[in-house]
């Protein structure tokens, strides 16, 4: 039996996309052939707060909480500064520029707060990695694989495998900080990506651009998509037909300051309308999330603005029932890099519930390559797509609803391939190959 550590700075019950994916390998890794444990923070800076939903007691799985040093929550900080123009008051207008230039700082992100303590804890407990086999390190947090780097370092014969979810210095000068603090950042990935025994990204895009700029490491690189978990859903792998009175779209998750645009349905539905396909009484859209006021001035500017419902923020069981008391799911991706070559979480979400998908993407996206590959909805590239193009495929929507046929083909392979448990699968065919 391997026994197999996975560090990860956030973890349930707090509702982070960055949780869910260390969270599923705990659950699903082979209990008959790998002793797991989990270390991961007891105060960590979450910007969606917790889910209580979430059964952090997994069976046969020890999970070791660390204190992180930070006592405010960064990411409210940061969104409250996102929205300070609209303040008439000094005091808060000069706290919300300093939160936001004192993020460019925090080097390599918010976890390193929790650094010095894990290691510390780490070093008074040896016992914990004496006999440990792998070690697992998860991003977007860097800081999580320079714990991984500290173990490496004083236990050279345990395995680490790095797992990278998002960009650190590829692309990420744009990202993450200005320069010269992105050299850093390549400093960082350069390490772990030298000195890790195998290297995993979440999209065969991901990889390959890896793969290109780190050639001498390429062959450590594999790919383990992120996915659903069906425990959350009764999944169903027949066609769904909607028969509504209205086309209900549903979206879920942040727009990330207006890098996902909401404007490209809003701008589809008032052509739609002004072409005489369809009416504001034949639609709703629903909003759950965050949602800022800037944005949310953009918007009203559209006549179809005045379909939207927004909801705000609600509890991640209540985000799944939405998803089935919809026509369409709404998925944008946005223009950056680290997006495109990404896919959503949320996206293995709308498979699980079994919808038809909307896709606001460039058309090389991962998920309009994943739309288009198992026939799960349309693609809408507002930027290349001609109007005539966008307004054709809409038309096609409309009319197939009309006829209580919006259907999606049968989902029986696709929901296969991206079961988070038949994911964590490729992780223990890496963890052998270790051997």
């Amino acid at each position: 039996m391997k026994n197999i550590l996975i560090i990860s700075y956030i973890y349930p019950p707090y509702n982070a996309p960055a949780a869910r994916r260390p969270y599923s390998w705990a659950k699903y890794l082979d209990k008959s052939k790998y002793k797991v444990t989990v270390l991961t923070c007891s105060n960590p800076d979450s910007s969606l707060g917790m889910d209580r939903s979430m059964n952090v007691d997994l069976p046969n799985v020890t999970l070791v909480k660390v204190k992180s040093s930070l006592k405010s929550n960064i990411s409210k900080d940061l969104r409250d500064s996102n929205t300070i123009h609209n303040s008439s008051g000094l005091k808060t207008k000069v706290k919300g520029y300093v939160v936001k230039v004192g993020s460019y700082f925090l080097i390599p992100d918010k976890a390193i707060f929790w650094y010095s303590n894990v290691k510390k804890y780490l070093s008074a407990n040896a016992g914990l990695l004496e006999n440990m086999d792998v070690v697992i390190t998860t991003s977007p947090a860097m800081t999580n694989h320079l714990i991984g780097m500290f173990v490496k370092e004083n236990f050279p014969k345990i395995k680490l495998i790095g797992d990278l979810r998002d960009y650190h210095y590829i692309g990420g000068h744009q990202l993450h900080s200005p320069w010269p603090l992105s050299l850093l950042h390549k400093r960082f990935e350069n390490k772990i990506l030298n000195k890790a025994d195998k290297v995993t990204f979440i999209s065969n895009a991901m990889r390959d651009i890896y793969a290109k700029h780190y050639q001498k490491n390429a062959e450590k690189f594999s790919v383990i998509y992120n996915g659903f978990d069906a425990d959350d859903f009764n999944v169903e792998t027949n066609a769904v037909t909607s028969n509504s009175e209205k086309i209900r779209i549903f979206y879920a998750g942040s727009f990330y300051g207006g890098i996902r645009s909401p404007k490209g349905l809003l701008q589809l539905l008032d052509w739609a309308i002004e072409e005489g396909l369809m009416s504001l009484d034949d639609v709703e859209v629903v909003i759950a999330g965050n949602f800022e006021k800037s944005l949310q001035d953009e918007m009203a500017s559209f006549k179809s603005y005045a379909v939207v419902d927004y909801i705000g923020k609600i509890p991640r069981n209540e985000v799944l029932k939405q998803y089935q008391q919809s026509t369409i799911l709404w998925l944008i991706v946005g223009e950056k890099l680290s997006h495109y070559t990404g896919v959503p979480l949320k996206f293995y979400e709308y498979l699980a519930a079994n919808k038809y998908i909307i896709n606001f993407a460039p058309n090389a996206s991962e998920p309009s390559a994943l739309i288009n590959q198992f026939n799960l909805g349309a693609n809408f590239d507002i930027n290349n797509d001609s109007k005539k193009a966008q307004m054709k495929k809409w038309e096609a929507i409309l009319t197939e609803w009309k006829k209580n046929q919006l259907e999606i083909s049968s989902q029986e392979d696709v929901l296969t391939i991206f079961n988070r448990k038949n994911q964590t699968k490729k992780l223990e065919s890496i963890l052998e190959s270790l051997d």
